[in-house]
Formats: C-alpha cells, structure tokens, sequence
C-alpha cells in the first residue's frame, strides 16, 4: 500500500495543479474581455426607454414588464431581442444587458428575461454593477380596419370623380399596414353607373389606392342609392379591413333663389324673364316651361287675374306653365298676410334637362 501511495501522490497533485491553473486562466480571459460582469440585484427601476427596430412604436414600460408590438401580419413567430436599443434614466450608467434564458421571444407568447445591468454616476459607491431584472413580451399589433359610412352628393349632369382622400380617411391603418387596394361590390345602381380607367367597372374588382382617380360615378337618374365598398390593407396578405357603405344621392341642379316682393293687400305680377334667367345659368339651352312642386297657403298665384271678382285660372302644382303663361301671373296674398311665402318649381329646357329653383 505504501509503495502505491507513493506512485500514486504525485500524479494527483500534477493533476490538481494542472486543473486549478486552467479554470484561473479561463477566468482571467473572461473578466479581460468582459464577458463576465459581476452584479447585485437591486430591482431599481432604471430603463427609461426601449426601442426595437421591428415595433410599430416605442415599448411600453410598466414596472418591471416590457410590451413590444409587431405590425399586424408580422410573418415572423419570434423576434430577436437582441436588436432592441434602450436608454437608462439620469442617475445610471449602462453596463450591459444579458437574457439568462435566450434572446428571442415568441410572438404573443411568454415573456422572456431580459437582467439590466448599471452603475451609478454619483454617490459614494459609482463602481459596484447592480442589476434588475425585466420581463420582454412581445404581442401582435391591432389590425387596420375601415368603416362608414360614406356619402355624396351630385347633379344628374355632374360626374363624380373619387380621390384616394374619398376613402382613406374612412381608414385606420392601427398596426398594421396602409390602404393598398379597394373593390366595390357592384357597378351599376339604380341612379348611375361606375366606370373605371375609361370602361365601365367590373363589378369586385380590386382597384390600387394610387389608382382611384381613374374612378368615375356617371349619374343617369334622380334618387339615391348605396355601393359596399371594401378596402384592402397593402400587406403580403392584402387583408380585408372591412367594408364601408357609399351612400350617393343624385339632384337637379339648383338654381340661385329668386327673390320678389310687394305690399300687404297688394298683388304682386308676375314674370317669365327670372326663370328664364335661372334656366340660362343653371342648365343652359333654351327656356321650356315650369311646374311648381309646392304652392302657398298664404296666397294664390292666377292666370289672367283682374280683380278679386274676376281671378281667372288658378296655377297649381303639377301642371307645366310657358313662358307666356309666367308673364300672365299674378300673385294675390291673402288678406291681411304679412311674412314670407316660400314656392319651389321645376324648370326644363328644350333639351329636356332639368333644374329646381325656389321663388
């Protein structure tokens, strides 16, 4: 036993020596390269900001939990913590950052460790490194959507011209990304038509948000009517962001009021030349005739009139009046009406358009 011992000893102490001079060696290399920073957890709350090129904004911060928000339709499943940039609050002076259980972090899934490590710039201790530890998650973003409705207005002989603005300020893009494209359920309703780039519209065809000054509504009835739109984010997936309703009405033109007046108990004559001059700037052509939608109840408008026993024939509403006929009236109020009366009419030329006017 003795003489084992003795070849034996030896060896073990080389052994040691040889183990103890590498682990010294290993951790003078670490401390020389900084690689291994001694710290003490002290929880401050230190971080002021956080950055990650990837995030649709800055990072919020709430105690010690970091929230990152991807674009909507991010098409990664992790992101790289390692690529966020950070600022310390005044007071502490940045050492490092370590992530003791890796650098990336699962889109909307658990939060991962993220140990800042400081110094303090004054006091009586600026050399110890203290630490706190944060919490990184990282969710997805909130998807764009679109909604209305929206509506317009126009003439029968007043083309619409849409703007990109006609829609995308019906649009939030939230997380996500811009308007890219926009369809349109029909092209044809009840009071006009759709064309587009020249030709009539096919009916969901998607149209590039660049694109929608090429969009033309043409007008060919009176009324109102309603298109469903659906805009597109300009994404990989072009995700639907919801539809909005286009509400478009379609009018006569109108013509400037035309204002008359008289006294109380005095009738008042009549003439054709300030319909005539409204159907010259309102239309154009040649002046036709007239209908008035709406009559008074404070007064009584006559062809032919002479005297309270001689009226001759009552206008009414409905019924169209020529020029001659309009150079024949005469407005009789009614006795002892003092105020406003309102009429409204139709005008036409002889190409058959139409215009409103109020008298």
């Amino acid at each position: 036993m003795n003489k084992e011992g003795k070849d034996c000893k030896p060896s073990t102490v080389k052994r040691s020596m040889a183990i103890v001079l590498t682990l010294m060696m290993i951790i003078s290399t670490l401390l020389g390269s900084g690689n291994l920073v001694y710290a003490v957890g002290n929880g401050e709350m230190v971080l002021k900001s956080v950055n990650h090129d990837e995030a649709v904004k800055e990072a919020v911060i709430d105690g010690n939990i970091i929230t990152l928000t991807v674009p909507y339709g991010y098409s990664g499943e992790r992101l790289d913590l390692s690529d966020m940039t950070y600022e310390l609050k005044d007071g502490f002076q940045n050492q490092c950052i370590e992530f003791p259980s890796g650098d990336e972090a699962e889109i909307d899934g658990t939060t991962v460790e993220m140990e800042v490590r400081y110094t303090y710039e004054e006091g009586e201790d600026t050399e110890t490194v203290f630490s706190t530890s944060y919490y990184v998650e990282v969710t997805s973003g909130q998807a764009p959507t679109f909604s209305g409705p929206i509506s317009m207005t126009t003439t029968i002989n007043e083309d619409i011209k849409f703007k990109s603005s006609d829609f995308t300020s019906y649009y939030d893009k939230n997380d996500g990304a811009e308007m890219g494209f926009i369809s349109i359920n029909t092209a044809s309703i009840a009071v006009g038509e759709l064309e587009y780039n020249g030709s009539a519209y096919e009916a969901g065809s998607r149209i590039k948000v660049s694109d929608i000054g090429k969009l033309i509504f043409k007008p060919t009835n009176i009324g109102k009517a309603s298109f469903a739109v659906t805009a597109f984010a300009n994404d990989d997936a072009e995700t639907d962001c919801g539809y909005a309703t286009l509400n478009i009405e379609v009018t006569y033109p109108a013509a400037s009021d035309i204002k008359l007046s008289t006294n109380q108990d005095t009738v008042l004559k009549l003439s054709s030349t300030p319909f005539v001059n409204a159907c010259n700037k309102t239309i154009g052509g040649t002046f036709d005739y007239i209908s008035f939608d709406t009559l008074s109840s404070n007064g009584k408008i006559y062809i032919n009139y002479v005297s309270s026993t001689n009226v001759g024939t009552l206008v009414q509403t409905g019924k169209n009046y020529s020029k001659s006929d309009l150079d024949k009236m005469t407005f009789v109020p009614n006795s002892g009406y003092f105020g406003k009366v309102n009429l409204q009419y139709k005008g036409y030329n002889t190409a058959g358009d139409v215009f409103t006017g109020k008298v």
